[in-house]
């Protein structure tokens, strides 16, 4: 459905990055394609935090790992309130979920270079931010899987 209305209404970006964050789920494992859509929406709204983590999560499972990091930490930069409030407002909830969930990714990007010491850094600030009600794509067991597989090296 998705890809019909990125035929009909090609300048959307919004379309793309939902086709993106779709072809990036691990089940469906579309990488490449998830890319292009990725680049596709970021391309078309460079500004839009979503898209930015969206991009960033696709360059990751691609193995760009450097060029992720760097868009990840650029949401984390950011004050939550001008991603919460700001042109493409995500709304607080939803604005801390994303530098939240973008520190986690951070934490897997310097795990999977074996920088071990920064990946617990950013997993255990994930851990800290966590609060009841906040949405989050990864479970608390994931983080901890994380950690513990850190512990062991």
């Amino acid at each position: 459905m998705l890809k019909r209305y990125a035929s009909r209404y090609p300048n959307e970006y919004y379309i793309y990055q939902q086709l993106a964050a779709t072809y990036y789920i691990e089940s469906i494992g579309k990488y490449q394609l998830a890319l292009k859509c990725a680049e596709n929406a970021f391309n078309m709204e460079p500004d839009d935090d979503l898209n930015i983590y969206t991009y960033a999560c696709s360059l990751y499972y691609v193995g760009r790992l450097d060029e992720s990091f760097d868009l990840f930490s650029r949401i984390t930069s950011k004050d939550v309130d001008a991603i919460a409030y700001g042109e493409h407002g995500e709304g607080l909830l939803y604005a801390k979920a994303l530098i939240n969930d973008s520190i986690y990714m951070m934490g897997v990007i310097c795990q999977d270079k074996h920088q071990y010491k920064e990946a617990k850094e950013h997993f255990m600030q994930h851990l800290a931010n966590r609060r009841r009600g906040q949405f989050s794509d990864f479970t608390k067991k994931q983080v901890m899987s994380h950690l513990t597989s850190i512990t062991k090296k």
